[in-house]
């Protein structure tokens, strides 16, 4: 008897500029040790001829599909389209300046496939120079919720509001979950921190995993795209606040669950547009942020 045919994962690899990046991809891609697979990779700027190098090297790779345009979409438009063209029953971004060892996405597939309450596995994430330099501080990469505990629009509002909730980015999810739901990634003013919100309204669709032995590197430097968004400003906050409510309203099981929802959603934007969550936050003594803290966890 042949084995059973593993599901179907799509990997996509949105590119901007790239060029200096070539090897990496490369090597991302061939190390992938997961036999069925579709790797999309796609430039809507075509700045430089990374597309085409990726295009040429991969000519005879059946599972890899190389697609170029001058759309010149945004960051948050150009992952939603690799998500909509996608084929998988998984689905991942690969960002072209980040590092994945081969096993990388077989171990987030078994996690998916061995527990079905969960939407969206990941590993832990490792900082790094743009030369793969170690960074002198670290993320927590687990979760806050252990995994018996019931996941909830409160677990979900935890994430956000105490912890690193856009380390799951680099995860596996299931593509028919968010499909179904049309759960695309909703845009922020000047696009920042919207993959992080996305994650906010995934969590309310079911359970993050951590898997420990997985892990990626994200390289942090000055032109990526996360540091291109610069410091924050009110009405980043109150944009924020816009889209979360928005999951909030689309997902909640309950129109009870969701204005409780998102009261504490507006009153965790309005924190931080007047300063006490950003810029005057270490300007609070230790005592204060701990009664602050233990005053939103009771709320």
């Amino acid at each position: 008897m042949s084995a059973p045919q593993l599901p179907l994962v799509s990997v996509a690899i949105p590119l901007f500029q790239s060029r200096r990046f070539f090897d990496g991809i490369i090597g991302n891609i061939v190390a992938i040790d997961y036999p069925n697979l579709e790797v999309i990779i796609s430039d809507r700027h075509c700045a430089d001829d990374t597309i085409e190098l990726l295009a040429e090297r991969f000519a005879s790779d059946r599972r890899i599909r190389c697609l170029k345009g001058s759309d010149r979409l945004n960051w948050v438009e150009h992952f939603n389209l690799l998500l909509r063209i996608a084929s998988g029953r998984y689905f991942m971004w690969m960002a072209h300046d980040d590092y994945y060892p081969s096993d990388y996405v077989s171990q987030l597939v078994s996690c998916l496939e061995n527990r079905p309450d969960v939407v969206l596995a990941y590993g832990r994430l490792e900082a790094v120079h743009l030369d793969d330099r170690p960074i002198g501080w670290s993320l927590r990469s687990d979760l806050p919720v252990t995994p018996e505990e019931r996941w909830s629009l409160r677990v979900a509002l935890k994430l956000l509001f105490f912890w690193n909730i856009w380390v799951p980015c680099r995860g596996v999810f299931r593509r028919d979950v968010v499909m179904q739901s049309e759960l695309f990634i909703r845009p922020t003013y000047e696009t920042s921190d919207s993959d992080a919100y996305w994650l906010f309204g995934l969590a309310l669709k079911g359970r993050f995993y951590f898997v420990p032995s997985c892990h990626c590197k994200k390289r942090f430097y000055p032109t990526s795209t996360g540091a291109r968004w610069g410091p924050r400003r009110s009405r980043h906050m109150l944009s924020a606040g816009i889209v979360l409510c928005s999951y909030i309203k689309d997902f909640a099981v309950s129109r009870r669950e969701a204005c409780y929802g998102m009261m504490l959603v507006s009153l965790w934007s309005l924190l931080r547009m007047i300063g006490m969550l950003t810029r005057n936050w270490k300007f609070l003594s230790p005592q204060r942020r701990s009664s602050l803290r233990q005053f939103l966890l009771r709320v």
